[in-house]
């Protein structure tokens, strides 16, 4: 029997310690997984939104982003490593973007790390394109932009 999933917001600091190892792993090349301190003062700020994707009170992915006046912007959007390639990071995107007109936000941005190639060919197939490059603590980023 398949076990149900959902999307929902993040619930509690358990399951934030379950997305800080799924950021470790994702993110380690890039040195921007996030801890704790950081995730619970994401919560806490006005307007940012931390999504998971829970089955059996296990997260499997998580997508936390920030609304801005017109446009969405995705801070992180991860998948637990043994399940990627299975459609959950889509699932995740899919939801944001079908959640674009409720929000009245017009556009979804996303800054991807130059060496996360498989992050800039997934936003890619899904309709994101490359808008700048950036500089940032010694690192370079795309800027990638999805219009509703």
């Amino acid at each position: 029997m398949k076990t149900k999933n959902k999307i929902r917001w993040l619930d509690d600091d358990r399951e934030a310690e379950q997305v800080i190892s799924i950021s470790e792993i994702a993110f380690r090349a890039c040195g921007i997984s996030f801890d704790l301190a950081q995730i619970q003062a994401f919560v806490q700020t006005e307007g940012c939104v931390p999504k998971v994707l829970v089955a059996d009170g296990r997260v499997l992915a998580y997508n936390f982003f920030k609304l801005y006046k017109k446009v969405v912007k995705i801070q992180q959007l991860a998948v637990r490593h043994e399940l990627r390639r299975q459609g959950l990071g889509s699932r995740m995107l899919r939801r944001l973007i079908d959640d674009l007109p409720g929000m009245k936000k017009k556009a979804i941005l996303v800054e991807v790390p130059e060496e996360h190639l498989g992050a800039q060919l997934f936003f890619r197939s899904h309709g994101f394109e490359a808008i700048q490059i950036k500089e940032r603590c010694g690192q370079t980023f795309y800027a990638m932009q999805y219009i509703a």
